[in-house]
């Protein structure tokens, strides 16, 4: 061969191992961006996958929420109920009382008189007195005489007789049987 010929061999030669070397170094870049493609990939399945057993855990919960709320108002309903017949039967026992009461005669100043508000609801005042925080002792409260208590001191009682039972064939109570 002839030295004129083999050097552009040579040279073409060394390119094509440049250029294959070239390729090959790409290629392997290629592969590993595609395994870590792959990686990535595998952690957004895995990711996902967790993300949909949340979902599903969570719409359970949410079934649970929801059958417990309507579990809810169901007891809240029947309470309901419960307290309007306990309500019915003690306005209907008052008012057997008034009728009792009525019957037998009872002066207008010993009789009980309703209040604009159960005690029960009512609110104490508010203090104008400002709120702190260390503890107080609790002031003494002295008994003081009312208005209907006097009263009742200075009047003179009737002496009481001691009443004799029923008996048994006597009439029935003035209550009214429900």
């Amino acid at each position: 061969m002839k030295k004129s010929a083999a050097y552009p061999l040579i040279a073409l030669l060394i390119i094509l191992l440049a250029v294959s070397g070239i390729l090959l170094i790409e290629r392997q870049g290629d592969r590993n961006q595609l395994s870590q493609k792959e990686a990535l990939l595998g952690e957004t399945a895995t990711k996902l996958e967790v993300a949909e057993k949340n979902i599903a855990k969570l719409k359970t919960e949410i079934e649970d929420i929801l059958m417990e709320k309507e579990q809810w108002e169901s007891d809240k309903l029947r309470v309901g109920s419960s307290i309007a017949r306990v309500k019915t039967v003690l306005i209907d026992s008052l008012a057997d009382l008034d009728k009792v009461t009525q019957a037998i005669g009872v002066p207008e100043d010993i009789a009980p008189r309703a209040t604009e508000e159960p005690l029960a609801t009512k609110t104490p005042a508010p203090t104008s007195a400002p709120a702190t925080t260390a503890p107080q002792a609790t002031p003494r409260v002295t008994p003081t005489a009312t208005p209907r208590v006097t009263q009742a001191a200075t009047t003179a009682r009737p002496t009481r007789t001691p009443t004799l039972a029923p008996s048994p064939t006597a009439a029935p109570s003035p209550t009214i049987a429900k």
